[in-house]
């Protein structure tokens, strides 16, 4: 009786995530015309200009932009991340994220205090850091 209760709960289990996955599936074509449509009427907007339209986050973009680039940065409050655990390039980048936050929450500058960047190729980019994928902060 026990094996039947729980044969029958895991199919009903899959049963409703085949039926979730085939919904979303349907969402897709819906979403690629729609991405399509914008791309055609609005080639020149990029996502970030579209979100500096919202009063609300250009307020806060210009507030980081104001702590990214101090008048005088030898007088700057920094935060400076000396370390990474290297567990992987996602875990760096959300762990990057944390420490914008709590720069920004201490009215800090968020600096990235490692020049080896282990994603960096070995050639192409001299200074390998995370300009060599990434633009800066601000």
């Amino acid at each position: 009786a026990l094996l039947y209760f729980v044969y029958y709960s895991q199919t009903a289990k899959l049963q409703a995530k085949e039926k979730k996955i085939n919904e979303q599936q349907e969402i897709i074509p819906a979403l690629q015309e729609q991405l399509e449509e914008y791309q055609r009427t609005r080639p020149h907007e990029s996502p970030f200009q579209l979100m500096l339209q919202d009063p609300m986050s250009k307020k806060l973009f210009d507030y980081i932009d104001k702590l990214q680039n101090p008048p005088d940065c030898r007088t700057a409050r920094l935060f400076v991340r000396r370390e990474f655990y290297h567990w992987g390039m996602g875990s760096d980048l959300h762990s990057n994220v944390q420490h914008l936050i709590m720069a920004i929450s201490t009215n800090r500058a968020f600096v990235i205090g490692i020049n080896d960047f282990r994603y960096a190729p070995a050639s192409g980019c001299a200074s390998r850091d995370w300009n060599c994928f990434f633009l800066p902060i601000s």
